[in-house]
């Protein structure tokens, strides 16, 4: 992330103690390298703890990365399969596409993520493939192809 940064925020009710893996003792903290890292928020008047991380990615060379696996356990983390586009690249997701190993089209659509789901129904744990299709400004359109776990 050279000469670049990203501002991570916590929010939580009440009033509250942060710290972050930074040494940050506030509710957001500024980072300029990629890595994972950590908050812990105390409540002030039950002493009730909870912590989460964040894994800041650099895009170097692209404008578009895509995850190798996904988790869609309802924890918030990591539940989406989604193509990560590069902030201010202006690229646009023109198509997105899952298929499972037998090449059965489980989701289309280019404006939201996948959750796992086909027919109301959780997939299992396996390997999937993924098509997605993007307009690169000045460039055109380009697309990806490639292969993702679904982990539960």
């Amino acid at each position: 992330m050279n000469a670049a940064s990203v501002t991570l925020t916590a929010t939580a009710n009440g009033v509250v103690n942060y710290v972050w893996s930074t040494g940050d003792k506030t509710a957001t903290t500024l980072v300029t390298s990629p890595g994972t890292y950590y908050v812990t928020v105390q409540d002030n008047a039950t002493g009730c703890e909870a912590s989460d991380s964040v894994r800041v990615i650099q895009l170097t060379g692209t404008d578009i990365a895509i995850p190798t696996a996904f988790s869609p356990n309802g924890d918030n983390q990591n539940d989406l399969f989604f193509p990560i586009v590069r902030t201010g690249s202006g690229v646009t997701i023109k198509e997105f596409r899952v298929f499972n190993r037998w090449g059965e089209l489980l989701y289309n659509n280019p404006l939201t993520g996948w959750d796992g789901n086909f027919k109301t129904e959780l997939q299992p744990t396996e390997i999937y493939v993924y098509f997605v299709k993007y307009n690169v400004p000045g460039k055109g359109d380009e697309s990806k192809t490639g292969s993702f776990s679904l982990l539960k």
